[in-house]
């Protein structure tokens, strides 16, 4: 059994949606048309058209930020979409100047904004394909940033209320040029404090006796990261340790969650008897296994063995809850 994130989606597509908006008006020339903004909005979310091929757990893994995020296919999905979209522009273009190629380059930068933010995150988008199924995943900021989305779902509000879109478009450009800059600086920005936290961390840690036996600590993004933090430790026993960091107590690691990883010897048997388990293991990043009793009325099982990623374990269960992410990812 897989569980998946296929029911929260409404906070991600908003994000995109808006990057996708203020990208088209963040440009100095544009069509000077009210269809300016459904077409921004339609080209950020493009990308995730693969969604619809996500119906088992399988295919999520293998087609959700797959093909349609891949670099080399941005240029024609761009093109795709001035195919469609650019006789209807021009035509209700106020200046009957927009050409082609416009409609096209607003298309591409578009789509690349929302790779770049979908990189940013642990998820993991395979950019490479068909070349390689890497999984580009900076951790940045956390899979649903409020840091990031409401900064710039404020600028779009002002974007809206600067003046109708045919008479004075340049009046729209200062607050879309600073949602694009924000779109683009706030997750390098996250990326580098939990970077920097982390090797912080990591050198206390070596130049300190802990009585953990922490071999190695690494930050990941949780909700209002860069100050809210999950802290994940390797240790000597072959074991996860697990707790909430905030950059509010530098230093105060106490409340640990202890998880076994999954042994080499699991992951080899599991990836051989099991499809699913095959895609997992290149997927998860930091795999532990536990066992759980199984249901009453299945007297032939002994117990259920439950393998998942401490990406997915949650401290701020009721945030993710409201923007539907409350179920982890496991099989």
């Amino acid at each position: 059994m897989c569980r998946t994130h296929k029911d929260g989606y409404w906070m991600d597509t908003l994000t995109v949606l808006v990057a996708g908006e203020m990208t088209t008006w963040a440009l100095k020339n544009g069509p000077k048309t009210r269809l300016r903004m459904p077409f921004g909005m339609l080209c950020g979310e493009f990308p995730d058209i693969d969604i619809v091929a996500g119906s088992s757990p399988e295919a999520f893994l293998s087609f959700h930020r797959g093909i349609t995020h891949a670099l080399v296919v941005q240029p024609f999905s761009a093109l795709l979409l001035a195919l469609l979209f650019h006789h209807l522009l021009k035509r209700k273009d106020a200046a009957g100047s927009w050409t082609f190629a416009q409609t096209w380059l607003l298309a591409f930068m578009a789509l690349l904004v929302h790779i770049y933010l979908d990189c940013m995150t642990t998820f993991g988008t395979q950019i490479f394909l068909p070349f390689s199924g890497y999984r580009m995943a900076v951790p940045g900021m956390f899979i649903v940033d409020l840091l990031l989305t409401l900064p710039i779902l404020a600028l779009f509000i002002v974007v809206l209320f600067r003046g109708g879109s045919r008479a004075v478009p340049y009046r729209r450009q200062p607050p879309a040029k600073a949602a694009l800059v924000w779109i683009l600086v706030y997750p390098l920005l996250s990326f580098g404090i939990g970077q920097a936290s982390a090797a912080w961390l990591n050198s206390k840690y070596a130049e300190e006796k802990n009585e953990l036996d922490i071999r190695r600590a690494y930050l990941t993004p949780e909700p209002f990261a860069p100050v809210n933090w999950k802290f994940v430790a390797e240790k000597g026993d072959g074991l996860y340790v697990m707790a909430p960091y905030s950059l509010l107590k530098p230093g105060d690691v106490s409340v640990f969650q202890d998880f076994s990883r999954v042994a080499p010897g699991l992951w080899s048997e599991l990836r051989q008897e099991i499809p699913l388990a095959r895609m997992y293991a290149d997927f998860a990043s930091f795999p532990v296994e536990e066992y759980r009793a199984p249901a009453e009325d299945d007297p032939d099982c002994e117990r259920i063995l439950v393998v998942h990623d401490l990406r997915y374990e949650q401290f701020w269960k009721k945030t993710l809850e409201f923007v539907g992410r409350g179920d982890g990812m496991f099989i």
